[in-house]
């Protein structure tokens, strides 16, 4: 292992794009047919459709021009006369498509095969509200039809945070409320509107603009940097233009899903047709069964319980410290994983979901997406906390959240339900539930102190008994350092830090642990790596793995498969770039490796004298189809060992370290 020191610098999320998307198999669900609505006419209509692309280039387009290549795919489709395609061009330093300029808001028309210029606007943020305004306003107005849509491209934040990052003006973007307020400034009602951009197929996504369309496009996952397919996707309209809105948008799920098959890319692909008609009757059902979440708010236990199976929900965008957290969850597996201890039903929400969800594809890695998420406090900060409070009109749920991440003493809760519209599901006979809800007092993370003992047993494992608070504790893992330069007296000049797992031996019914450690780690190409566990849920546990691919830092993601018992990667993840705001602009979908790249694997470290940071460099290794993630023997050597305790509330525990030595056949345990 050859070694490079530095002082250590986090690694946080990362902003440079890299194109691509996972590579496996994919599953689609069944699609759903739903009665055909038409967009509102503006004026003299001809036959067809106008579809109108906001093109936002951003880093994506100047750094890997990611949008010039979608341009190149519209070009390349057979256009009729009766379907208009129109695209806004900004935000961007620097254009790969030769003739669009950077000083101004270029406006074309797709014709024969070639980007036409019709107008230029004067320079303005693609983040404002009212560029977006106009240029649907100038779509509508220039070029009547029969049908609208409009097609949002760039990176997208999820949750509350929007979308479209405009690079010329530091990053402004449209969130939500904007987003929101600009489309129903329009005056119009479009057949579709679509986000070719990723995290944007959110509850909160589609009740926004829920009043401005029929039907919403967009992803719960991060979307490759390829995008959709737009030459299929014209191609199809070209060849039947009395195409509603949402037969349009089962083509652009297919489309999407075949060209990330075509690219190896498809593992965690997905993308969704939501009915918008269906979102208020979803964010009802959505308040009802948060109601019987924050009801469990008031016994650790329960809540406990909630927060538990809310944990093994599918989770989407970020999930560590270096990847940057997005905070997002399918909201029916959110339902499959804590109907059993919430005492509202769920069937109507995941009937709602049914209703709302016209079709949906996903891949392999993300078998648990149904087509919509919802924002869950995975990791979040006390400043995103409060925009979402601001934001939320679901008291309940906010409830459930301030007692998870612990913070009910710091909302004003008679203001919350004197502002929350009750009438949205409460009927005359659950008024009881509401009184209980509003007079409610949750536990408090201050109420518990778990209390636990470690012992090294004459089995020669390490054992963990939780003496008191079991009742709040959420999970157990652990996490491992290799001691370079060990000895049997435990000494050690530098920890290298492998990681944090779960395969421990649990009794969680009595409260008893103990470490399965065995001499072995995970490796890619036969080097160790740094790996977090990010996501553990009944069929794979999901890890981040820091990196150097061809030389930039980035993250590798990879999954373990209970059913077969192996690793697979998945590719690389640059994470999210922070900002204020629940949630943060994050890089496009996850890049698969390509033949002959170059990963070298970083490991943090920390020097035993000075606890000076450091980080280890792993010999490269060039990717190739023969190379495995497997776990393997670590050898003769000293590696230090200690349990992670998380309560309900997120504070966690660490236990004294215990040095492991591995010698030959045999693991001993020398200190605590």
């Amino acid at each position: 292992m050859k070694k490079t020191k530095q002082i250590a610098l986090l690694i946080a999320g990362l902003f440079t794009l890299m194109s691509g998307c996972a590579d496996a198999e994919t599953a689609a669900s069944d699609p759903k047919k739903m009665a055909a609505k038409a967009g509102t006419i503006a004026g003299s209509t001809d036959p067809g459709w106008t579809i109108m692309v906001y093109l936002c280039g951003s880093d994506l387009e100047s750094s890997s021009g990611m949008a010039s290549m979608n341009l190149e795919e519209m070009c390349s489709a057979v256009i009729p006369d009766n379907v208009n395609v129109l695209v806004e061009t900004g935000g961007s330093s620097a254009w790969y498509w030769d003739g669009i300029e950077t000083d101004v808001l270029g406006r074309y028309q797709v014709v024969d095969g070639s980007l036409e210029e019709a107008e230029t606007a004067e320079l303005a943020s693609m983040g404002d509200p009212s560029t977006l305004t106009d240029f649907i306003q100038w779509g509508m107005d220039n070029y009547p039809s029969e049908h609208y849509g409009v097609i949002l491209w760039d990176h997208g934040g999820g949750n509350a945070d929007g979308v479209c990052y405009d690079e010329l003006y530091d990053g402004d973007n449209l969130t939500l409320p904007e987003l929101g307020s600009a489309l129903s400034d329009t005056g119009s009602t479009l057949d579709f509107i679509g986000f070719d951009a990723c995290l944007m197929a959110s509850l909160e996504t589609a009740k926004v603009i829920s009043g401005s369309g029929y039907y919403m496009v967009a992803s719960e996952e991060t979307e490759p940097g390829q995008g959709w397919d737009y030459e299929s996707m014209l191609n199809a309209i070209g060849e039947d233009p009395s195409m509603q809105g949402d037969v349009l948008g089962q083509v652009i799920c297919d489309a999407f899903l075949d060209k990330c098959l075509r690219l190896d890319c498809a593992d965690e692909a997905t993308l969704s047709v939501i009915d918008l008609s269906a979102v208020d009757m979803l964010d009802r059902t959505f308040d009802e069964y948060t109601s019987g979440m924050a009801m469990a708010a008031d016994d650790v236990e329960a809540l406990n319980s909630v927060a538990s199976g809310a944990d093994q929900t599918e989770s989407y965008g970020g999930n560590t410290d270096a990847e940057g957290y997005c905070n997002m969850v399918d909201v029916a597996d959110l339902v499959s994983n804590t109907q059993d201890y919430v005492q509202t039903d769920g069937s109507g929400l995941l009937t709602a979901i049914d209703e709302a969800v016209v079709y949906s594809v996903h891949g392999d890695s993300r078998e648990n997406s149904h087509g919509i998420s919802v924002f869950y406090p995975i990791e979040v900060t006390e400043d995103e906390l409060s925009v979402y409070i601001q934001n939320s009109d679901n008291t309940p749920y906010l409830q459930y959240i301030a007692a998870v991440t612990d913070t009910y003493g710091d909302v004003d809760w008679d203001q919350e339900w004197a502002d929350y519209d009750s009438s949205v599901w409460w009927s005359s006979s659950e008024e009881d539930v509401q009184e209980l809800l509003t007079d409610m007092q949750p536990v408090s993370g201050s109420n518990f102190d778990v209390q636990y003992e470690q012992t090294s047993g004459d089995d020669g494992y390490l054992h963990l008994s939780i003496t008191s608070g079991l009742e709040a504790v959420k999970s157990v893992h652990f996490l491992l350092w290799y001691m370079t330069d060990g000895s049997e007296d435990g000494s050690a000049s530098e920890f290298v830090y492998l990681g944090e797992d779960n395969n421990i031996d649990s009794d969680w019914e009595n409260g008893r642990f103990k470490d399965n450690f065995f001499g072995q780690w995970m490796t890619i190409g036969g080097e160790y790596v740094n790996a977090e566990l990010i996501e553990e849920t009944e069929s794979y546990n999901r890890y981040s793995i820091p990196a150097e691919v061809n030389g930039k830092e980035t993250n590798i993601r990879a999954i373990y498969d209970y059913s077969t018992e192996t690793y697979r990667v998945l590719g690389t993840y640059d994470g999210v770039e922070s900002s204020d705001g629940i949630g943060s602009m994050t890089s496009r979908g996850i890049t698969p490796l390509q033949e002959g790249d170059e990963i070298v694997f970083l490991l943090p470290a920390y020097e035993a004298d000075s606890e000076e940071e450091v980080w280890y460099y792993t010999d490269a290794v060039t990717w190739s189809d023969d190379v495995v993630m497997e776990d393997q023997d670590m050898g003769d050597g000293s590696y230090m060992y200690m349990f992670e305790i998380t309560d309900v509330f997120g504070v966690e525990y660490d236990t004294e370290p215990v040095v492991m030595v591995a010698d030959g056949d045999t693991i001993y345990q020398i200190s605590e």
